[in-house]
């Protein structure tokens, strides 16, 4: 599973909670529609709890996973915000989903937006494919959404978002952030390069740099199906958290995988 440097950076993971800071319309409502309050929802990538905590909320215990102290850290820190009863719902593990092993088996796994970019290979998500097979009880659901890109997405072999005008500011620390960020497609392996660029700049007026380069797959939705089908599940893929059908345009695509023997 390839690791993300960016998620252990104290300043950095506090930037992607600033830009990632609630769930998407119906993303909450999508998942908790297939969760039972009599047991644990299995939430791996789950961060700095942008899900874990509305789920918890609405009444659902959660086993939260993640490979990120920091981000964990800072789940941990929203957890002193939440009422007594909300916090007991949540259980969080440092661990690697990959790995992850539990008993009983769980009626309910989620991998949240795009967090499949984590495993670089196809053959990695066939093999994480099989573990989470393994994780579920009989007729229990696998959910994961995966971002579509479309050939329009890229100028000249790239898709370039800027740096920013405003760059965020943390009022606690003084320190600011820009980013920018390239996206490449490989098409002889298979991927997208992911490039990010940082600069950080401290209330010295130190400026840091930090580049980061990670790779995602490009898989598409009828193979996916097909992996999906060969571990053992019964998958359907939607257009969105609305679960429209399929229609090859939709920014997410939802599969809802059932555990059959």
């Amino acid at each position: 599973m390839s690791h993300f440097p960016r998620y252990d950076h104290e300043i950095l993971a506090w930037e992607y909670d600033r830009r990632q800071p609630s769930p998407f319309p119906g993303e909450v409502a999508w998942y908790l529609k297939y969760a039972a309050k009599t047991s644990p929802i299995l939430e791996f990538a789950c961060g700095s709890g942008r899900l874990t905590i509305p789920f918890a909320e609405a009444g659902y215990h959660v086993h939260a996973i993640d490979l990120s102290q920091t981000m964990l850290h800072r789940l941990h820190s929203r957890l002193a915000s939440l009422d007594t009863p909300t916090g007991n719902r949540i259980t969080t593990f440092y661990a690697d989903m990959t790995t992850f092993s539990h008993l009983p088996q769980y009626p309910l796994v989620v991998l949240p937006y795009n967090s499949i970019q984590y495993l670089e290979t196809k053959d990695a998500i066939s093999k994480f494919f099989n573990h989470v097979f393994s994780l579920l009880g009989n007729n229990g659901r696998f959910l994961f959404v995966v971002r579509r890109w479309h050939t329009n997405d890229f100028t000249n072999g790239k898709r370039i978002i800027d740096w920013m005008k405003q760059p965020l500011v943390n009022a606690e620390t003084g320190v600011t952030v820009g980013s920018k960020l390239t996206f490449t497609p490989d098409e002889k392996n298979g991927q997208v390069v992911n490039e990010r660029e940082y600069l950080i700049t401290y209330p010295d007026g130190e400026i840091q740099h930090i580049k980061q380069t990670s790779r995602a797959p490009l898989i598409e939705v009828a193979t996916y199906l097909e992996m999906l089908e060969a571990v053992g599940f019964n998958a359907i893929a939607y257009s969105g958290y609305t679960e429209l059908p399929d229609d090859g345009k939709s920014r997410e695509i939802c599969f809802v995988c059932r555990h059959i023997r």
